[in-house]
């Protein structure tokens, strides 16, 4: 005997619609973890790389401030989602699907244009910072989040400053744009997972 689908209303389909999109939410309010811990990386290494460019204009081995972002950010993330794993299982949906993407797509991008700039030597501020304010501005698309969409306008505002300043003034122009692009949603991020 042939089971038969009983059609949804037009309310059902946007209740069930609408509890995906918050799941999806709550699961991609976590990321508030991951603006912070990228954000106040950022912005470290960027105040340290203005400060030392200060004191040592000439120094052979500038920008190693650089080097500690991804070393404590790969490090710190792999830790937050061993641990994140042992949480209860989260359904995968669309927008979660969607959200990771956009972030995968920019961890891979990234890298190779710092390295196209820096081969061409270049600044890679201009390009890391309208990278970012893409990715950023992607998810608050995806997740109806408007601070993640300002925050974009403002690492893009930074990008176009860059491309205007001296090459001195970058690791600055980074530091403050990240910080107020990052730091800010990704605080409201964390304030709404726990409400």
């Amino acid at each position: 005997m042939k089971e038969t689908e009983v059609p949804f209303t037009p309310e059902e389909s946007l209740r069930v619609i609408s509890k995906t999109i918050e799941r999806a939410k709550r699961r991609v309010q976590e990321s508030g973890f991951y603006l912070l811990l990228w954000g106040t990386l950022v912005v470290a290494a960027g105040l340290l790389d203005f400060y030392q460019g200060l004191q040592i204009p000439d120094a052979e081995h500038k920008h190693r401030a650089w080097l500690l972002v991804p070393l404590v950010g790969i490090v710190a993330t792999i830790i937050y989602e061993v641990r994140r794993q042992r949480a209860p299982l989260v359904e995968r949906n669309t927008f979660n699907d969607l959200y990771a993407m956009i972030w995968l797509g920019y961890g891979i991008t990234l890298p190779m244009l710092i390295a196209y700039t820096v081969r061409a030597e270049l600044s890679p501020t201009p390009l890391i910072l309208a990278i970012t304010g893409f990715a950023l501005f992607m998810s608050g698309q995806v997740l109806h989040f408007r601070p993640l969409a300002w925050g974009a306008v403002v690492i893009w505002a930074g990008a176009l400053c860059s491309l205007f300043a001296a090459a001195h003034w970058h690791s600055l122009i980074i530091a403050v744009a990240t910080g107020i692009g990052y730091l800010v949603p990704g605080y409201l991020l964390n304030r709404a997972k726990r409400a």
